[in-house]
This record gives C-alpha cells, sequence and structure tokens, in this order.
C-alpha cells in the first residue's frame, strides 16, 4: 500500500500569512486607459519576494528594508515589464502602476505539410494518494514541469494537471507555458500571449486547459499552474489566518538571515542555503504546534497530485526567477500533435 503523505509549502516568498511584515504599502496596477491588471506579478529578482494582483490589479506589498537597494519589477502577459527603484516605491506609494501594452511575437517554426497525430506526453494518471500542498496563492508560487523530449517540432494543444483542495469553496488555476533557460535550465520567458484560467469547486479535479494559440514548439519547454486567489477569497483566508498568530516564526526566521525558511510535518522550521541545502532546524514547542496544527486545520489549501518520486517538476516564481526541483513528478500531462509526412 502506498503511504500517504503531504509535502506543505511554507517557504518565505509562497506564504504570505507566516513570515509576514506588519508594514505594507497599497497600489494598483493599472493599463493606460485606467483598468486593473488582473494577476499581474511584482517582486524583486533572484530574491524570494514576490506576490501576485487580485482581480482588480491592486494588491499591497510589504515593506522591508534589506531591499531598498533593489529593483521591483512589475510584469504581466500583453503588457511590457515595468521597473520601479524599491526604494522609490517606498517613499513615494504611488497609487497606480501604469503598464503599456506589447505586442507579442512567438519564434516562427517551420513545419511541412503534413498530417497531425496526436498523443499524449507527461504523467498521465488521474490520481495519486500524494499531493505537494501550496498554503497561498498570493506569492505566485509555479508549479512546473519540463518537457525536454523534443525531437521534432510539436503542436502543444492542451495540458492537464491534477489538483485537489481543502477548506476551500471555489479555486482558480492559470496556466503558463515557459522556455527553458539555457544557462540554468529553469523556466525563462512566457511562451502563450495571455492569460489561461480555469476554476473548480470539486475536492479534487482534473482540470484541461485548451490553448487557443496555435503553438508549434521545437524546443523543450515548462508547463506551469498558479494558483490564484480574488481579493474577497483572500480576505476570509486572512480573517481565518489572524485567530492563529504565528509572530514566534518570524522570531526564529530574524535569528537565521539569508536562509530560505520551511516548514515540516513534524513542525520543524527547516533552514536551506542558496544551493536549497538543509542547513539547520529549529524545533518548536508543544504550544507553537498546537498554534500552527488549529492554524492548518482551518486553512486554505491547494494540492497538486504528485507521484513519489521524479525529477522535472520545479516549483517557484517566475517574477524573483527562484526555482528549486521538487523529488516527485506532478500529475501534468500535455496533449500534442506531431507531423506525419505525406
Amino acid at each position: 500500500m502506498t503511504k500517504k503523505f503531504n509535502l506543505l509549502v511554507c517557504i518565505a516568498f509562497i506564504t504570505t500569512f507566516v513570515f509576514g511584515q506588519d508594514v505594507s504599502i497599497s497600489s494598483k496596477v493599472v493599463d493606460e486607459e485606467g483598468l486593473g491588471v488582473a494577476y499581474a506579478t511584482i517582486g524583486i529578482i533572484k530574491h524570494n519576494y514576490g506576490i501576485v494582483t487580485f482581480e482588480d490589479g491592486s494588491f499591497s506589498l510589504d515593506v522591508r528594508d534589506k531591499y531598498m537597494e533593489e529593483i521591483l519589477v512589475i510584469s504581466a502577459l500583453g503588457y511590457e515589464k515595468k521597473e520601479i527603484a524599491y526604494q522609490e516605491f517606498v517613499n513615494e506609494k504611488p497609487i497606480e502602476i501604469v503598464l503599456k501594452e506589447s505586442p507579442f511575437l512567438l519564434e516562427e517554426v517551420t513545419v511541412a505539410p503534413s498530417e497531425i497525430k496526436l498523443s499524449r506526453i507527461g504523467v498521465n494518471k488521474k490520481k495519486s494518494s500524494n499531493n505537494y500542498s501550496v498554503s497561498s496563492p498570493l506569492r505566485g508560487v509555479t508549479i512546473a514541469r519540463l518537457f525536454d523530449d523534443i525531437k521534432e517540432p510539436i503542436l502543444l494543444k492542451e495540458v492537464s494537471v491534477v489538483v485537489g483542495k481543502e477548506n476551500i469553496n471555489f479555486f482558480q488555476l492559470r496556466c503558463r507555458i515557459f522556455s527553458v533557460n539555457k544557462q540554468n535550465g529553469m523556466p525563462d520567458k512566457d511562451i502563450l500571449s495571455k492569460s489561461v484560467i480555469l476554476g473548480s469547486v470539486k475536492n479534487t479535479e482534473t482540470l484541461t486547459f485548451s490553448l487557443e494559440e496555435d503553438l508549434w514548439l521545437d524546443e523543450p519547454f515548462f508547463v506551469g499552474f498558479e494558483w490564484i486567489s480574488t481579493k474577497k477569497q483572500f480576505e476570509e483566508m486572512q480573517n481565518i489566518l489572524d485567530a492563529y498568530p504565528t509572530k514566534f516564526l518570524n522570531k526564529i526566521v530574524a535569528e537565521n538571515p539569508g536562509l530560505t525558511p520551511s516548514i515540516n510535518e513534524n513542525k520543524r522550521v527547516r533552514f536551506h542555503n542558496s544551493s536549497n541545502k538543509l542547513v539547520k532546524e529549529v524545533k518548536l514547542t508543544k504550544a507553537q504546534t498546537k498554534i500552527l496544527n488549529e492554524r492548518n486545520e482551518r486553512s486554505p489549501i491547494l494540492n497538486f497530485k504528485i507521484l513519489s518520486k521524479g525529477n522535472n517538476t520545479y516549483y517557484g516564481s517566475p517574477i524573483t526567477r527562484n526555482w528549486a526541483l521538487i523529488p516527485h513528478e506532478a500529475l501534468i500531462s500535455a496533449l500534442i500533435g506531431e507531423r506525419v509526412p505525406k
């Protein structure tokens, strides 16, 4: 019998509610006509620091003194990327940040006339007893699987992922397709020109995203999925989590600067270095563990179904460019078309 396990993602740039800050600045990302840009990503490159805007383009960003010399990057599909000095953003507290529309040009792939044969690649399972759990939608964490066995140009028709939910009435996922960074092998540029979003009320669901764009690809690519929330959903989440304050975690994290924190199922705060190597563990007290257990029982969680082993799935942030390999394989598959010469 397969042993059921959960991997709870509580990394600093993923979890809004744990390791948070008390001071924040509210603003809004809009287009040139003043309309809110939904689910734009905001963050600092090469740091575990980023968020996603709500459906109306609004957002709230924590103030952190250690980033005063850094650059804030605002990005959204279909718009030009914008960079602002973080200190300027903190000092001026802009009511709105305007993004300009950008034409999207996909590199052309030449395909000879032929018939198209459809097949499915990736992990094509309907269910799994194992979960890779994400505890907040706002940090823009993406679960992405690499598809690297590309010998001939393929037509990417649709992509699927198996997910489950806990303590959520309704959830939404956004699909993203990334090229592969030739230097580090991680997800790089967006290939889709606009957001593709699906929602579900089911506890476990195979979500299938049909791609309207005619995507012919002749190089390896990543298929990624992000959990996004509405402002109302976030307010409901925050009300639940505010009932269980965890400032003791802030103190533990502050005492271990330069390391990336996470919490495992044994309620130990684990610290990893920049190479994702475990360098320290801090065991919580019984009282602290009780608070976390009660919080987890009520907290919204999204579960990406996974196989026990694998080496093609990553989690991270497209805006901050911080990615880490998951030693498990997400149930992500793709329907592709391959040409059959006449």
